[in-house]
């Protein structure tokens, strides 16, 4: 009975049985043993790398709101406020037109309103240049990206 009752409780749990246990036991279903390989990469590259286009935007305020964060508000051009439509969604954002690396900020306040609000860690990369900054300082940001999720009511 023992036996019997070894086996069930196998049969149940037969993705997590190693190997050589589904071999040992009579009547346990085999997998097939070959090793699965994939022909395609375990990377997707999701339109990384198309070009983003940026738009001039000013910081409205700059504050701690906490300690080690920054609450940074920025003023947005219109269609990029209207653009973002659900929590969870975030821009990239950069000081200079001319730099290469971004910050990835997800942003903070309701959709479709303004100013967008930003809560950021600051440290020696792009977010602490955009946590450097002071109300009027210009950044470049992008439009709001992501599909974001609707939040439970």
């Amino acid at each position: 009975a023992h036996k019997g009752n070894m086996r069930v409780h196998a049969r149940a749990c037969t993705h997590f049985a190693p190997s050589g246990l589904r071999r040992a036991l009579p009547g346990f279903p085999r997998r097939n043993n070959r090793r699965h390989t994939s022909h395609t990469p375990s990377w997707v590259a999701c339109a990384w790398g198309d070009p983003v286009d940026f738009h001039a935007a000013s910081i409205a305020s700059s504050s701690e709101c906490a300690k080690g964060l920054t609450e940074v508000e920025v003023d947005a051009p219109t269609d990029i406020v209207d653009g973002f439509c659900a929590s969870g969604q975030y821009v990239q954002m950069k000081v200079n037109p001319e730099d290469e690396k971004v910050a990835y900020l997800a942003i903070a306040s309701a959709p479709a309103s303004s100013p967008l609000k930003f809560v950021i860690k600051p440290g020696d990369n792009t977010a602490g240049e955009i946590c450097a900054l002071n109300a009027g300082d210009s950044v470049q940001i992008s439009a709001a990206m992501g599909k974001g999720f609707q939040p439970e009511e």
